[in-house]
């Protein structure tokens, strides 16, 4: 939606949204085996504001307890409707607060006017929103992006290991700021919005609106969901959520062309199938 280090234009530039028809079934599949929690990783999600709502429909009629990204002008329209749903999307921050839901911050540091005073300022005031999870960032230009190009011709980007642009390196000639100490900045401003009392207040709050909105439902749903997460096995020898059969079937976020039908892939031979409906 316009950003300039955002490289998913470049590999994703006509997204269509994925049908409610498909979403359902993976919902459904979702709660068919005690899964009730749904993260939207889509930073889009809003833009297509029909679709958005039908899907918030959708994982409110499932019951499932659900988070996204998106669009903060979106959001403010919808924040009322969605608690009076019992739901819990990501909002304006003093408004999620005050309705007691989760908050997640994402913050970069690093522009080409920051000054080591400057960035200082900015993460006490982010420390002082009190959220509950803060990703800080050093701005990493990437190819094919709109910043590559403007910082390659204006600074100049020194950096040949590719293993460095994970947001936590300078990888240019920064103005004002050398490379080892914009990692220093980083640092301490990670230690900073992370205090002791974070963990504790996140912790009070999810089991605090646990017992508000559920009671002991809740308090014994949220206790389910912590043991279960502690006794996950990450590398199990065979991923019971995958099918293991001869076919393979997937659900990509768009299609660029063509679609892939269900009966396409219960008939296919033992290929990948992806979303653009070509056989690899």
């Amino acid at each position: 939606m316009g950003c300039k280090f955002c490289q998913t234009p470049k590999f994703c530039n006509h997204p269509h949204p994925v049908p409610i028809e498909s979403l359902e079934k993976v919902i459904a599949y979702y709660k068919e085996h005690d899964i009730n929690v749904v993260v939207i990783e889509d930073e889009n999600f809003g833009a297509r504001r029909k679709h958005a709502d039908q899907v918030v429909e959708l994982l409110d009629e499932y019951g499932m307890v659900w988070g996204c990204m998106a669009r903060a002008d979106y959001l403010r329209k919808k924040i009322d409707e969605w608690v009076e749903m019992r739901m819990r999307p990501l909002e304006t921050i003093r408004l999620l607060q005050s309705y007691g839901l989760g908050t997640v911050g994402y913050y970069m540091i690093g522009f080409e006017d920051d000054t080591k005073k400057e960035i200082e300022t900015d993460i006490k005031k982010l420390a002082g929103l009190k959220l509950d999870i803060t990703q800080i960032c050093i701005l990493t230009p990437l190819p094919q992006t709109v910043l590559w190009d403007e910082i390659e011709e204006r600074y100049g980007i020194f950096e040949k290991d590719w293993h460095k642009f994970d947001m936590k390196h300078l990888v240019w000639n920064h103005p004002n700021i050398p490379p080892e100490e914009m990692e220093d900045i980083l640092d301490r401003s990670l230690r900073k919005v992370y205090s002791r009392l974070t963990p504790i207040r996140t912790s009070f709050r999810v089991w605090a609106n646990a017992y508000r909105f559920a009671g002991l439902v809740g308090v014994r749903a949220i206790r389910s969901y912590i043991t279960r997460a502690n006794e996950f096995d990450f590398q199990p020898e065979k991923p019971w959520l995958l099918d293991t059969g001869p076919h393979l079937h997937l659900l990509g976020h768009g299609r660029s062309s063509g679609e892939v039908l269900e009966s396409d892939l219960q008939t296919a031979d033992p290929e990948i199938v992806p979303a653009s409906g070509q056989r690899l």
